[in-house]
């Protein structure tokens, strides 16, 4: 999560407070009325009376950034909260207001699809989709601990299914690698840690035609909950069918590589600490084109500009149709990831949609 993420935060402090309430419903978990503090700018909402220390290490990701100057205002930030919940100081610039919070609980943080419930051991976090009628996202998760993915567990947190709406998470302590400056040794370890990851992947590879795979990526759209004469599922499905079109008319048989994937592989989904690496967020993880998540990886295509996301692809060993291939994962990426509030989500979808435009000629 980055520091104000979101434009409406007022939006997505309603939806964290909806999320709890489903939970402790769902649950059937003793709630009682709390007085919170909503700290936007950090997607979280803590009771005002939380242990300090405990806040500090729930925002430990926070403070640490490569830019310095952006790291020491994320620092000061964090310590105003903090002295002011030591000493009870009057915090200014904060809402303060009463959530419905379960016994035991002392926070909630706010991600993408997923809201975090931290209780005050910090041991176990309580997972609940944004969407509480979408299973999408959960299940995927769950499928990423399946032995026949033969995924390195060693590199995951555990987990504890209750539903396919619900489940409790290891808190694991790290910080992102994209907020660290890597020492020549460290680097090497997580690259050693990650080619482990990639060779696993390699190991349970599969080969599909192109046309079951498009066919294939469609479903995953609709499974996601995609309705047909939703925008996005027509341009993906008028999308799939140009490509098929194009390698058609190269008269060559087509195969692609698949795999179990993360699926979203960015920088800032590696936690490092102390010579033991976590991959986190789940929530994407399917079979796709098994090059997909060393690409994201490696060129921490995330964290890129749409500028140079244009400069990757057209300057990519890949050949064309597994530019294609990639493109055509990368999209659907940003459909089930779209957000409207979220920075950047259309730029990056008008992108891809020219690029793979520019790359097909479709007779």
């Amino acid at each position: 999560m980055k520091i104000t993420q979101y434009y409406n935060t007022e939006k997505y402090i309603n939806l964290m407070r909806e999320c709890i309430v489903c939970a402790a419903d769902y649950l059937k978990l003793r709630c009682e009325k709390a007085r919170c503090i909503e700290i936007p700018r950090l997607n979280i909402i803590i009771r005002e009376n939380i242990d300090p220390k405990l806040f500090l290490r729930i925002c430990l990701e926070y403070r640490f950034h490569r830019n310095t100057l952006t790291q020491w205002i994320a620092r000061i930030y964090i310590y105003l909260i903090y002295v002011h919940l030591l000493f009870r100081a009057p915090l200014f610039l904060h809402n303060k207001s009463t959530f419905m919070m379960p016994f035991g609980y002392v926070a909630a943080m706010g991600g993408n699809n997923r809201v975090r419930l931290i209780d005050a051991m910090n041991a176990f976090a309580l997972l609940i989709p944004s969407d509480a009628a979408n299973s999408f996202f959960i299940l995927n998760i769950l499928s990423a601990y399946k032995p026949e993915n033969r995924f390195p567990l060693n590199l995951m947190p555990k987990i504890f299914a209750f539903s396919d709406r619900l489940y409790f998470e290891q808190q694991v302590e790290g910080i992102a690698i994209n907020r660290l400056r890597l020492s020549k040794i460290q680097q090497k370890f997580i690259n050693d840690e990650m080619n482990h990851y990639f060779a696993c992947q390699s190991e349970s590879s599969y080969a599909v035609d192109i046309n079951s795979f498009l066919s294939s990526r469609v479903e995953i759209l609709l499974r996601y909950g995609a309705l047909k004469d939703d925008l996005f599922y027509s341009m993906f499905v008028d999308l799939c069918s140009d490509v098929k079109k194009f390698v058609e008319n190269l008269n060559i048989t087509t195969y692609v590589q698949v795999s179990p994937s993360h699926g979203d592989l960015n920088l800032g989904n590696i936690l490092y600490s102390t010579n033991r690496i976590f991959i986190i967020d789940w929530e994407y993880c399917y079979d796709r084109y098994m090059e997909y998540d060393r690409i994201v990886y490696s060129y921490n295509l995330r964290h890129l500009s749409t500028e140079d996301y244009v400069d990757f692809v057209e300057n990519t060993s890949l050949d064309d149709i597994n530019v294609l291939i990639f493109l055509i994962e990368d999209i659907l990426f940003r459909f089930i990831n779209y957000k409207k509030d979220l920075i950047n989500s259309n730029q990056y979808i008008n992108c891809i949609v020219d690029l793979i435009k520019s790359k097909i000629v479709v007779v």
